[in-house]
């Protein structure tokens, strides 16, 4: 899901997305060859040490071990109830009777196992289930392994259908493509896999779960060196959309991505990026109504000023659903928060000292026919060098952001290509 976030967002291009995507379903089966153990009696230690781990420790590393002990912990602990809700069904006639006929319809098997894993979001739980079958002896070995072959399959259809844009729908799109293809290779082939996995591990369970880490393996293997053929596909499949008509509108914060508060924080970051544009495209805006007092240029200084405060006012209702929807108990976390949040601040008073103050001064110094301000004479000079005059926002948005506009320096750019710090001081003195 964080890296369908990250690849929606184009934090991280589609090709190593997929290639990150292959690697996590390989982890996924090694988590089953785990749980297939018989270690369900650890899991009243695991609750036990990450209780004590989370309320012993501050904001860190170990309160999250602790989150992960418990999780794992009662993840365990439910699979056991699962296994003794459903030791009566094994032997029910029924039961066999139904899973049975599977043995002869692989087809069938495949849906019926698919569906139950986009019921239930988790291919581990289905396969685990299918393990248990197998070993019960309900269920024949090929029969188990095209049931396995569903719950692939399966395992990709919630964060397609839960995706909440195009883009963000690529990389499950790819996920299942890659699994369809491996689901037409290995089905008519299921009979001669079930005698070779059955040579290397006689135990019907083994057999499931080595099946199910083996078919990722080979998938890896066989797509790894496509992903960029994969990534050209997607993309003609499913385009960019068209940028919104109405610039004030938010692109990045996806409201599907509050569950995550590092994936939501990237995102708030990324649309202060956006605020940052903007700005940069007011100062240059600015440094042109110095020169020539075009009028037109000054009003849409003065409208971007205003997207500007209504792109800042939906970063700031982002940042706050996130709190509700996840609170943000990890301190890098809340720190980050108070930075993207402290940029957009920053931004809008920068923004509105520009569109204000800077124009009204712009307006003055025109009509009494005085020349540019110091500072700006040497942005306007950098300008005209091609150098671009990176502006405060990309610099307080790129580094750490903190405090107000004046804690930065005067109006002084650096040396070729670096970026310019425009603090309100500066302005200010300036304007004065």
């Amino acid at each position: 899901m964080m890296a369908t976030s990250f690849a929606a967002r184009g934090a991280l291009d589609l090709a190593p997305a997929l290639a990150v995507m292959l690697g996590a379903n390989i982890g996924s089966t090694l988590i089953t060859q785990i749980l297939a153990f018989d270690i369900i009696a650890a899991a009243p230690i695991l609750v036990l040490i990450g209780v004590v781990l989370f309320r012993s420790s501050g904001n860190g590393r170990p309160k999250n071990l602790g989150r992960v002990g418990i999780g794992l912990g009662l993840m365990l602990i439910a699979l056991g109830a699962l296994g003794r809700i459903l030791a009566p069904m094994e032997t029910a006639p029924a039961l066999r009777t139904v899973l049975e006929a599977l043995t002869g319809e692989p087809v069938l098997a495949v849906l019926i196992a698919g569906g139950l894993t986009w019921a239930c979001h988790s291919s581990v739980a289905v396969v685990l289930l299918i393990a248990s079958l197998a070993a019960s002896g309900v269920i024949a070995p090929a029969a188990s392994l095209a049931l396995v072959l569903g719950a692939n399959l399966g395992g990709t259809l919630p964060p397609l259908f839960e995706a909440g844009t195009g883009p963000a729908r690529r990389l499950p799109l790819g996920n299942l493509l890659i699994r369809g293809a491996g689901f037409v290779i290995a089905l008519p082939l299921l009979g001669i896999f079930a005698g070779l996995f059955a040579h290397i591990e006689s135990a019907p369970a083994r057999l499931v779960v080595n099946f199910h880490t083996a078919f990722n393996l080979a998938l890896a293997v066989l797509f790894l060196p496509f992903t960029d053929r994969l990534e050209a596909l997607l993309l003609r499949f499913i385009p960019d959309p068209p940028r919104p008509a109405d610039p004030a509108k938010p692109i990045h914060l996806e409201p599907s991505a509050l569950d995550s508060a590092s994936v939501a924080l990237a995102n708030a970051a990324r649309e202060t990026l956006r605020m940052a544009d903007m700005f940069e495209g007011m100062l240059r805006g600015a440094i042109e109504v110095f020169r020539s007092g075009d009028r037109r240029r000054a009003a849409d200084i003065s409208r971007t000023e205003r997207i500007m405060d209504r792109l800042g006012a939906a970063i700031r209702r982002y940042l706050a659903d996130i709190g509700d929807e996840q609170p943000l108990d990890d301190e890098d976390e809340g720190a980050r928060g108070q930075e993207v949040l402290s940029a957009v601040i920053n931004l809008e008073h920068a923004g509105d000292i520009v569109a204000n103050n800077l124009l009204e001064f712009a307006a003055r110094r025109a009509r009494r026919g005085s020349g540019f301000p110091p500072a700006l004479e040497r942005a306007a000079e950098a300008a005209d060098r091609g150098v671009r005059p990176a502006p405060a926002a990309r610099f307080v948005a790129e580094t750490t952001p903190a405090g107000d506009l004046d804690d930065h320096h005067e109006m002084t750019p650096h040396q070729e290509g670096a970026p310019h710090q425009y603090g309100k001081a500066g302005l200010r003195k300036e304007v004065q």
